[in-house]
């Protein structure tokens, strides 16, 4: 997924904590609001773009960035083009000698 959007960033201040203990509360709602900050200083860039993944391994929502050339190779395989093609696609824009040097 491609987003003008700092979507890492306000799905980690939105996850599930357990408050049992004090301290780490107190500690959660500092991360929480560190992530909200990022977000917010990332929502101000007229230029700001992000390529995540979002993925649900053992039925459990997760996110992380990719790289350029990760983000290009999902989109061709996403596109139905054949793993040969797009691993010449890939080859022809350099995108996987930018990823490996």
């Amino acid at each position: 997924m491609d987003s003008r959007y700092p979507v890492i960033e306000l799905w980690l201040s939105n996850q599930p904590h357990s408050e049992s203990d004090s301290t780490e509360n107190n500690r959660r709602q500092y991360l929480n609001k560190q992530y909200i900050n990022t977000a917010v200083e990332k929502l101000v860039q007229s230029d700001f773009s992000r390529e995540v993944l979002i993925y649900r391994p053992h039925f459990n929502a997760e996110i992380r960035e990719l790289s350029v050339s990760e983000y290009h190779w999902l989109t061709l395989i996403n596109q139905g083009i054949s793993l040969g093609k797009a691993l010449d696609i890939m080859s022809k824009t350099n995108k996987l000698a930018q990823e490996f040097t």
